[in-house]
């Protein structure tokens, strides 16, 4: 409002009332084709201009730009980031609109969206405004890279508040396919849940999944957790069995439950 009012003042000299029509003065001669209508100042239209860039509400909006052409398109909204990135901490508004754009097509849009976040809060992912769009990042758990990884590592970041979305995630009647509960397996893992959580992983994955992806996951966490090791080990141990038809030992998670087992001389005993 205070640039719009700027640019009444340019044009007219002062601010219009809003109930009563601008009047325009008369024409006293007849003026130059070089001089400028009286009450327009060239310099202060420049000044305008460059200050309505530099606003953040306007960038924001910029940051959605349709253009003529997806090259126009492009730019506009890239050029918006470079200036929010420039202001840095003044463009704290502009952090709910950012994070959709680490979602973007394009991988120079994704990381410079990356890059302004940083630009303006290092530790973005613990922002309000990130943090209120959990259920959005949670949606994306279902896409393939880089789309689906950049959503596992957000949440994994965001840590606690993301917790509750997870676990919902992950059990069997919450209509996902274990694609997806998965990765929110992988996010749990990630931020190295709390071992209160464990239960329930146990419970939504070791002893009501068949999946291979799920049982994987599922060992990994448990294995991050050595006083969880014992209690299941019998839901364990087939996840280590070359023969069983539901899961690859040829994978990392294979391989580094392995290594759990023979780091623990519970396990082993267990084991054998």
């Amino acid at each position: 409002m205070r640039i719009l009012k700027k640019i009444f003042r340019l044009f007219q000299g002062k601010v219009p009332d809003e109930n009563t029509p601008p009047e325009f003065p008369a024409s006293k001669g007849a003026s130059s084709k070089n001089e400028p209508e009286p009450g327009f100042n060239p310099n202060e239209a420049d000044n305008i201009f460059e200050e309505l860039l530099n606003d953040v509400g306007f960038l924001i909006s910029r940051l959605n730009y349709v253009g003529r052409n997806a090259r126009e398109q492009e730019e506009k909204r890239m050029e918006a980031m470079q200036r929010l990135q420039a202001l840095g901490p003044e463009a704290e508004e502009a952090v709910f609109a950012l994070v959709p754009k680490l979602f973007g097509e394009k991988a120079q849009e994704r990381q410079l969206a990356l890059q302004t976040l940083e630009s303006i809060d290092a530790g973005w992912q613990q922002h309000e405004q990130v943090i209120g769009q959990i259920s959005f990042m949670l949606e994306k758990l279902n896409k393939g890279y880089p789309i689906g990884s950049k959503a596992i590592d957000i949440l994994s970041a965001i840590g606690t508040p993301a917790v509750p979305f997870l676990l919902d995630a992950l059990k069997p009647d919450s209509g996902r396919d274990d694609f997806f509960r998965s990765n929110a397996l992988r996010c749990l893992n990630k931020m190295e849940p709390p071992a209160e959580v464990l239960p329930a992983i146990i419970e939504t994955t070791l002893k009501q999944s068949s999946s291979a992806q799920m049982l994987e996951a599922a060992a990994d966490a448990i294995c991050a957790h050595s006083d969880w090791a014992t209690p299941n080990m019998p839901f364990l141990l087939p996840l280590l069995e070359k023969e069983d038809p539901k899961f690859d030992f040829t994978t990392f998670p294979a391989r580094q439950a392995t290594a759990c087992v023979s780091k623990n001389q519970r396990w082993r005993i267990l084991a054998e």
